[in-house]
């Protein structure tokens, strides 16, 4: 197995993700399709990392209540823009693909 080339410091390697961002106070909000949900700072640099659920192909959005996020077994998810935590998860009937 091939090791990770390194990387500059500052640059953060991260999953691939199939979805666009949400940006909201100079913060920038993704989700990648392991579920891994990922805030970076307006330098780049992470600011938290949270793993709410399952698979992810939506795009995330963004208030300053809430971040939304929706897996593909029909779960959705509230999170804190600052730090991750989840504020409350929703059961729904369905994939969220958008």
């Amino acid at each position: 197995m091939l090791a990770d080339p390194p990387h500059p410091k500052g640059v953060v390697a991260l999953p691939i993700s199939e979805v666009g961002p949400a940006i909201l106070d100079g913060t920038l909000y993704f989700s990648d399709v392991g579920g891994t949900v990922y805030a970076l700072d307006a330098a780049g640099e992470q600011q938290w990392a949270q793993t709410p659920g399952a698979a992810m192909r939506a795009h995330p959005a963004a208030t300053e209540e809430a971040l939304y996020a929706g897996d593909r077994s029909g779960n959705l998810f509230a999170l804190s823009p600052g730090n991750g935590t989840s504020l409350w998860p929703k059961a729904l009937k369905g994939q969220i693909l958008v």
